[in-house]
């Protein structure tokens, strides 16, 4: 009788589970869409750029969305035209590039009114700074000192040129955060390729060539920069809401009590 007793116990949870999970759920879900645009990068800001050419002075702070999108933004309710721009947010801090915890409430803004909180920049202290070995042996990584400062954009030597890239980290949701979300992660990517002014020398772009015109290059308001075209990869992932925890871990204590019982 313990034992018939003990299951429909644990089976009644099991359905509570079930039947209340999507109740209070507003996360986004699971997905990826790419951005596209132009870019500035100064010592301290980010600016992002859609129908100007760089360096946008500001930038408009519009992106083009590119596919191929996947998941809940290829179809149903939150699917995304690529007719329509993103707004996304310039990127600023001082006295250095932001590196580490960040906080930029609707830094991207879908058109279907999903929209990305911006939480933490990461970078690896794994990949070097720029400075020694050989920058210019294909696939050398390093990251530049900016102000002094790490910077955690990696640039990454290759046959065709220099590879930078950026990491960021957030929530994703509809509405407002308070209601649920999703975690989502980025990788922003820029190519300068062989032959590009910024970081040529003698037809083969090199770090070394970059850096260099970021030391020397001023926009019109006196800050070093290197200004490019960028592509963004955004994916979302599901994450339980804190009500499907707290139940999962009621059932959890549930079996355990049982177990211990029988």
């Amino acid at each position: 009788m313990k034992i018939h007793f003990g299951r429909l116990f644990f089976g009644g949870l099991i359905s509570a589970l079930i039947t209340t999970a999507p109740l209070g759920a507003t996360s986004v879900g699971a997905g990826s869409f790419n951005l596209q645009g132009t870019i500035e990068v100064t010592t301290s800001q980010l600016v992002f750029g859609y129908n100007v050419t760089p360096p946008p002075p500001p930038g408009d702070q519009l992106a083009h969305i590119q596919p191929p999108l996947t998941g809940v933004f290829a179809s149903g309710p939150l699917a995304l035209s690529t007719a329509t721009p993103a707004n996304i947010k310039d990127i600023s801090a001082q006295p250095h590039f932001p590196d580490g915890a960040l906080s930029v409430p609707q830094w991207v803004v879908l058109p279907d009114t999903v929209m990305l909180d911006l939480l933490i920049v990461p970078f690896s202290t794994d990949v070097p700074n720029c400075t020694g070995s050989d920058p210019t042996k294909n696939g050398f990584s390093c990251r530049p000192m900016v102000n002094g400062q790490q910077s955690p954009i990696i640039l990454t030597q290759t046959q065709t040129g220099v590879d930078a890239t950026v990491n960021f980290k957030g929530i994703a949701y509809t509405g407002t955060s308070a209601s649920g979300s999703s975690a989502f992660s980025a990788i922003l990517d820029a190519d300068f390729s062989n032959n590009d002014p910024q970081c040529s020398s003698g037809g083969t772009c090199t770090i070394d060539a970059l850096l260099a015109t970021f030391a020397t290059q001023k926009d019109s308001a006196g800050n070093n920069y290197i200004a490019t075209g960028y592509t963004g990869n955004f994916s979302t992932a599901v994450v339980p809401e804190p009500g499907l925890l707290a139940l999962v871990g009621l059932g959890v204590f549930a079996l355990g009590a049982y177990r211990k019982r029988k």
